[in-house]
């Protein structure tokens, strides 16, 4: 069972029904950053619990860089939100992940896969509000 956490605080943990020797699989963690502090980096690892028969337990742990909370609408992580995040929203639209002109801060619905029409209203909606207060994630890996 795989643990992420921030820091020392779990996130979440997620049971793996079957995963055979050598095959690997993607796990996504959902998490709620509202309570955490803008504009602060957290480190982010994972720890994979000991399962029986396993010998080679080097590779359990995984860190994955610094988290930096920015504030949803700060495309760029400078710690702002202006008209040139607007304009980098734009210059991303219609790109999908892995694309020369993407960015996935402006895609605020994932999971549809593609920076479209309502992730730029989103970004123009939070342009001039209170922007600091609506937490985003991004990370860098070390």
């Amino acid at each position: 069972m795989p643990t992420v956490y921030y820091g020392n605080a779990s996130i979440r943990t997620q049971t793996i029904v079957r995963l055979a020797h050598g095959e690997e699989m993607t796990l996504i963690f959902v998490w709620n950053t509202t309570e955490l502090q803008p504009f602060s980096n957290y480190t982010l690892w994972a720890e994979a619990s000991v399962v029986p028969g396993e010998t080679n337990t080097d590779n359990n742990v995984f860190v994955d860089g610094t988290l930096k909370i920015h504030a949803r609408g700060d495309l760029n992580g400078d710690d702002s939100a202006d008209i040139f995040h607007i304009i980098l929203a734009v210059a991303a639209y219609d790109s999908q992940p892995g694309d020369p002109n993407g960015n996935p801060a402006a895609d605020f619905a994932p999971i549809w896969g593609r920076i479209d029409i309502y992730d730029l209203v989103t970004i123009v909606s939070l342009f001039g509000t209170y922007w600091w207060f609506i937490p985003r994630i991004s990370r860098t890996y070390s």
